[in-house]
């Protein structure tokens, strides 16, 4: 496993407010990118406000009907796109584009499902799972930290095979990328909720 570092590529990020901030992102592994404050405080709470509008599902795996239970619990919302967040589904876009240009080097195209607002309470989890496969539509997983570190335990996000997984940061308002047939997990909740984002790039199958 390759030690963090610091990439030379900078990550530009146009704030609501007109701002802009260049950030370092953090190389993890040859396929796995971290970026923290991309989001700001401003920012995620217009993320909740909107995420109000809509309504809570049960989290399910693969969008079965059957809720399976010993493998994922929590819940979610689908952000549909709209006018309200549009800004959310642009920014997304440019955030998984640097980073998958610095390291993770998928060829994706675009946002085929909605991001998904997900919340996980005392005891929710998600066992080790894949996003997608080589040959499937889903290319590129991102993962946003919504909740900050102190407002709750456990709920670590790992990725990668359990006897060496890398640990992504708690930090709020960081962006995790990697690609979506890595494995990975989400630590059972033991205090407090988490919330997070998560949204995947599609593209064509890996030939």
């Amino acid at each position: 496993m390759a030690l963090s570092t610091t990439t030379d590529n900078p990550l530009q990020i146009s704030y609501m407010e007109g701002r802009t901030s260049v950030l370092s992102s953090t190389v993890l592994s040859p396929h796995i990118v971290e970026c923290t404050d991309v989001f700001d405080q401003y920012e995620i709470g217009r993320i909740f406000s909107d995420a109000e509008r809509f309504d809570w599902a049960e989290a399910t795996i693969n969008e079965k009907v059957v809720y399976l239970k010993n493998a994922r619990s929590g819940t979610r919302k689908g952000l549909v796109p709209d006018h309200k967040n549009e800004w959310l589904y642009s920014k997304l876009s440019i955030v998984i584009n640097t980073l998958n240009s610095i390291c993770v080097q998928q060829d994706w195209t675009g946002f085929l499902e909605t991001i998904q607002f997900a919340r996980y309470d005392v005891g929710d989890h998600y066992d080790i799972h894949f996003d997608g496969f080589k040959e499937t539509g889903r290319k590129l997983s991102m993962s946003v930290q919504l909740s900050a570190p102190e407002d709750y335990e456990g709920g670590l996000l790992k990725i990668g095979l359990p006897n060496n997984p890398v640990t992504i940061t708690t930090e709020q308002g960081s962006v995790a990328c990697f690609p979506s047939w890595m494995p990975h997990t989400v630590e059972p909740v033991t205090g407090g909720t988490r919330y997070s984002l998560v949204a995947w790039g599609h593209g064509p199958a890996v030939r």
